[in-house]
């Protein structure tokens, strides 16, 4: 028995070996997909043209006809019950609430978690600071200074010459600590005195004032004025004005000698 292709092969076969059979199959295939085509008004004799107005103007009534019959339809038609899931349903509403309350708490978590960390950060940040205060550090350097400024205090009051004493008090006139402006506390901490320079006694000072008093007053250095208004009273002590010899520089290197 041949198969469905071989019959048609067969067919097609007999089909070329008939030219009018051939030609017929030709005809009818290049029908088959055509429509016919609608005579247009120009090309219609006078009497087409009457029997197609009649048609149009039926097929116009026709259907006027039915869009009248639907608009009335649609009028007395009452409004359908939305159902469940439609947009206007009481369910798509709530739905619709329920995401809309979620998204602003999640925004409000959001803002919530953030002032959270900032709140977090100023603790921790006031929490070093108590902790710093409460324990402060001790610096290293800080300590061996502490020790070497003690260890020289107590030598320092051990000395009984005054030779020594002044000795190792010349080592803080070096130019490092004399520029320094931490000089009368290092000087405190380390020696545990005020001063470098010890400031003289009342006797000492009493004496030195009389020595300058009589030198200024010797004839080589001053002479005393000849008239009698020139004088000069300070507490109740009246004295003659004197006049120096010499500048005070040389004065002072003379009394210096």
């Amino acid at each position: 028995a041949l198969s469905p292709p071989e019959k048609q092969r067969r067919y097609k076969l007999k089909l070329k070996l008939d030219p009018v059979k051939n030609d017929e199959a030709k005809r009818l295939n290049t029908l088959k997909g055509t429509t016919p085509k609608k005579k247009l008004v120009k090309d219609m004799t006078e009497r087409e043209h009457r029997a197609a107005k009649r048609r149009w103007k039926i097929a116009n009534k026709k259907r006027r006809e039915r869009q009248k019959a639907a608009q009335q339809l649609v009028e007395n038609t009452p409004p359908s019950t939305p159902r469940s899931g439609t947009p206007d349903s009481p369910r798509c509403r709530g739905r619709k609430r329920v995401r809309r309350d979620r998204s602003a708490l999640y925004r409000q978590n959001v803002k919530l978690q953030e002032e959270l960390e900032r709140l977090k950060k100023k603790c921790n940040r006031y929490k070093k600071r108590y902790k710093r205060a409460r324990h402060p550090r001790i610096n290293p350097d800080n300590n061996k200074y502490s020790t070497l400024s003690n260890a020289i205090r107590v030598h320092y009051k051990g000395l009984t010459p005054v030779k020594e004493k002044r000795a190792l008090r010349q080592v803080f006139h070096g130019e490092a600590i004399s520029k320094s402006k931490m000089k009368t506390a290092i000087v405190r901490e380390t020696l545990g005195i005020d001063q470098l320079k010890q400031k003289l006694t009342l006797s000492k000072k009493s004496d030195l004032v009389g020595k300058i008093k009589e030198f200024f007053n010797r004839d080589d250095v001053s002479r005393a004025t000849a008239e009698k208004r020139e004088t000069v009273t300070y507490k109740n002590v009246k004295s003659q004005k004197r006049y120096l010899l010499d500048t005070m520089k040389n004065l002072y290197c003379s009394f210096k000698k």
